[in-house]
């Protein structure tokens, strides 16, 4: 069973080669690596064509944002099931993928996904531990999700609820991953370990700014999915994260 992973990257001299070695590192091994650069100019584009193999497929050309990036992958897929793997991002363990497959294939599911550690810069210091546990179609309304980096959705699933939606900016994982929850129409299974380590610092919570744009976005997602909501419900996600920060 084969697994589509895709990378977008822009200006990721300094982790790409991390990210791409992670890969590498899998006990699975049943899969292709689509990389979609922005036209990077900062040596990443060398650096990834470097270590291009068999089983990489890389363009790199301008594009209108991650969203945009993440779809031209999309679209050359030819995994039966689809992850993403963020340029800051790495597998917490060499059998992740490993265990997310035995999931597809063992227990007949749609959709998967499990925990993601977010660490300092360089992988310094973990600094938070966001858990998918107990996850369930009550938390859209608080705009709330399971860790993107470590959701795996099938391609015949994906090719129904559609792609990313390019005119989000920032929220277009959370306006994805809700169309393929809301109605329990899919199968989903969580993966009590953590799948994913990634460097904290992602634009969403980047500056105030960003995460007022954030929550602007997901209500607007929330009214084009018929998910009831409001601002004042979508601020009750933050105690929740803070309380990740304790743990």
């Amino acid at each position: 069973m084969k697994v589509t992973i895709i990378t977008p990257v822009r200006n990721r001299r300094d982790s790409i080669l991390r990210t791409i070695k992670s890969l590498r590192e899998q006990s699975y091994q049943n899969y292709e690596h689509i990389i979609i650069d922005g036209n990077s100019n900062d040596g990443t584009k060398e650096q990834i064509i470097n270590q291009c193999d068999s089983k990489t497929i890389f363009i790199s050309e301008s594009d209108s944002g991650m969203y945009a990036a993440i779809n031209k992958g999309l679209r050359l897929a030819s995994g039966s099931v689809i992850g993403i793997l963020n340029s800051d991002d790495v597998y917490a363990e060499k059998c992740a993928l490993e265990k997310i497959m035995a999931h597809f294939q063992n227990y007949h599911v749609d959709i998967t996904y499990g925990d993601i550690e977010y660490w300092s810069k360089n992988f310094g210091k973990k600094v938070r531990l966001y858990r998918g546990k107990n996850y369930s179609e009550h938390y859209l309304k608080f705009g709330l999700i399971p860790p993107h980096p470590t959701f795996y959705i099938s391609k015949k699933v994906l090719d129904e609820v559609g792609l990313y939606n390019e005119s989000f900016r920032i929220a277009g994982d959370f306006d994805l991953i809700s169309r393929a929850l809301k109605g329990q129409t899919y199968k989903a299974s969580y993966i009590p370990r953590v799948l994913v380590r990634m460097e904290i610092g992602g634009l969403s919570n980047s500056s105030l700014k960003n995460r007022i744009a954030t929550n602007i976005e997901i209500l607007r997602s929330c009214r084009n999915n018929k998910i009831k909501t409001n601002l004042l419900l979508l601020c009750l996600r933050y105690p929740l994260k803070i309380m990740q920060y304790l743990n």
